[in-house]
């Protein structure tokens, strides 16, 4: 009884690999369409509870962009797409508010940056900065005047009785007027950065060998980029007022140089 139990489960069990090679013994037909999960990507069996996969393998992902900017309040967001089956995923960017000596420097300057909008208001009037590569428009109200670098030589252009006049001009110039004249007016040594604002600050600010004193300096930066500015102005001990400056990057509008008399 004990050989003949031990012969008939030999049978089952054989022939249940039998059913199941026979089962399995087909060609599986697969999608087109990528399936994937958070980790991997395959090709889906398209037969009824069939669950086999085809070509299973970990996502590729490209170097990401940036699809939402962060701003000094809001993280922004990158997206990385699978290179295979274009699946995404996303990372918040964090804001970088702090900057180093060097970019307290070259964020004041504008150094490298050639598209970008300053707004500045001083109280009375109100001057914006487009430059859009090395075109730059500045208007103060009504009044307009341009700059340009043609090879290695640096443009005005200025209105002057009814037309605009085209003069040669220093780069320092060039770049005063292209930056509304920012390089150079405080220090990263003159500020502290405050925790609470998330900005650099000082109460008063002497250059040294002029009359002219800066107080109540406000600068916020945003990913090494100086994107505010504001101060109050005294000169031998009187104030002369305050400015404001906000400044945007990117997306600067087309400019058109004028004609220019002969």
């Amino acid at each position: 009884m004990k050989r003949f139990t031990s012969i008939l489960l030999a049978l089952v069990l054989c022939l249940a690999t039998v059913l199941t090679l026979t089962a399995c013994d087909h060609e599986h037909t697969y999608a087109n369409d990528w399936t994937g999960d958070e980790t991997h990507h395959w090709h889906a069996c398209t037969g009824k509870d069939c669950t086999e996969v085809a070509d299973k393998a970990e996502h590729t992902w490209n170097n990401g962009e940036i699809t939402t900017p962060a701003t000094r309040e809001t993280n922004g967001v990158k997206t990385f797409t699978c290179t295979a089956c274009n699946k995404t995923k996303t990372e918040a960017v964090i804001p970088v508010l702090t900057v180093t000596a060097e970019q307290w420097d070259k964020a004041l300057s504008f150094e490298g940056l050639d598209n970008y909008t300053i707004t500045l208001n001083n109280g009375t009037s109100t001057t914006t900065a487009i430059r859009n590569g090395f075109k730059v428009q500045l208007t103060t109200d009504d009044e307009i005047m341009y700059l340009n670098k043609e090879g290695e030589t640096y443009y005005s252009y200025i209105e002057e009785s009814g037309s605009y006049v085209k003069s040669d001009i220093p780069e320092a110039v060039y770049i005063n007027n292209a930056t509304l004249g920012t390089g150079g007016m405080f220090q990263f040594s003159d500020v502290a950065y405050d925790e609470t604002t998330k900005s650099y600050t000082a109460a008063e600010v002497s250059p040294s060998g002029t009359p002219f004193t800066y107080a109540n300096i406000v600068a916020k930066f945003l990913d090494g980029k100086l994107v505010h500015l504001s101060c109050d102005g005294i000169m031998n001990g009187t104030p002369v007022g305050s400015i404001t400056m906000t400044v945007i990057y990117g997306n600067a509008a087309a400019i058109t140089l004028p004609s220019v008399t002969a």
